[in-house]
């Protein structure tokens, strides 16, 4: 195998400024919210269109969900409140608040994989009936995991009332129209479908192994244009985990074809897997996160177990380059973030 192969593919000239990704990602909530919520108006005649109905649900809610992971990296709008708000929206299909899930997800990036501090270590199981029954509550288990750790406050908890509020009051109102039995048989299927859609192949074999070694073991690709489109990037995982500062269509430049090793593979997913080194008492480093400068890298590597990478929570803060706005200045060109080491800290 040739040494460039293993090696991850390079940023391509093709540039995006940061208003287009928001009008593309913005663009397809809109969608997703109009199209999963509308069709509950709709009535399946028959078993045929029932199953079609639940599949396209299941598959718009799960999209929903990847816009607001990209709302939790800032790359909705150029403002927290922007993010907040389009994130909250995104989610709206699923009924699940913005706020537990902005809060954690940023502790999974600084704690990947390790039990006790990543929250979605959770979705480590010991068989397939408790890895469903995990996805399920995955999203509800996000409370009780910050309250525990007093990461709660007074404040999310009065953005989670709000965001709960509108959540009643938008599906009440499809309730008192569509009635009880159309909105049970509409929405519960889709959301026992969409959490074991995206916890199982875009969480759990993401991170098989659970590696807590180097950064690149951490996480891993799925190789391949169908699953990177098929889940707008979240198949790119390690990349994503590497350099969250990439929205989900910059991602796309670091799709790597599948190797084909056998024909009855030939339609499966694949992973590009990177085990941690077996070499006896090498010890595992924390994770490293890395960005760019143009084409100048800049790394920070944490190297006490439970350092924090403050840089990646203020990921949403982009610093003008050259006195340019950062908004209308195409990311390949470089965003600057200032990288910090603390132990503890509230992330959000």
């Amino acid at each position: 195998m040739n040494l460039d192969d293993s090696q991850p593919r390079k940023h391509s000239r093709t540039c995006w400024t940061r208003r287009r990704i928001f009008f593309l990602s913005r663009s397809i909530i809109c969608a997703v919210v109009a199209v999963s919520i509308g069709t509950l108006f709709l009535r399946p005649g028959n078993f045929l269109e029932y199953i079609i109905d639940t599949l396209l649900r299941t598959y718009l809610m799960f999209i929903g969900t990847v816009m607001a992971h990209e709302g939790v990296h800032g790359h909705l709008g150029r403002s927290r409140t922007a993010n907040f708000r389009w994130g909250r929206l995104a989610l709206l299909p699923t009924m699940v608040p913005f706020t537990n899930f902005r809060k954690t997800h940023h502790m999974h990036h600084a704690y990947t994989n390790i039990p006790g501090q990543d929250p979605d270590h959770f979705m480590k199981s010991r068989s397939l009936i408790e890895l469903v029954l995990r996805a399920l509550a995955m999203p509800h288990q996000w409370f009780f995991w910050l309250w525990q750790r007093g990461r709660i406050k007074k404040a999310d908890l009065i953005e989670l009332a709000l965001n709960y509020f509108v959540i009643f009051a938008v599906y009440g109102a499809i309730l008192a129209s569509v009635g009880p039995f159309r909105l049970f048989w509409g929405m519960t299927p889709a959301l026992i479908l969409v959490s074991v859609l995206l916890w199982y192949p875009f969480a759990v074999q993401t991170h098989e192994g659970f590696s807590t070694g180097a950064a690149e073991s951490r996480s891993h690709n799925y190789y391949g244009r169908f699953m990177y489109w098929f889940s707008l990037g979240l198949a790119i995982h390690r990349e994503h985990h590497l350099q969250p500062k990439l929205s989900w269509i910059e991602l796309k430049e670091y799709v790597e074809d599948r190797p084909v090793v056998s024909r009855k593979l030939l339609l499966m997913p694949r992973r590009d897997i990177r085990l941690e080194s077996p070499t006896p008492g090498i010890v595992a480093k924390p994770p490293s996160y890395s960005t760019h400068v143009g084409s100048r890298p800049i790394s920070n590597t944490n190297t006490e177990p439970g350092a924090v990478a403050t840089g990646f929570f203020e990921a949403l803060r982009r610093t003008p380059i050259n006195g340019e706005d950062p908004v209308a200045t195409p990311t390949c060109r470089g965003s600057v973030f200032v990288f910090a080491k603390i132990n503890g800290g509230d992330p959000a």
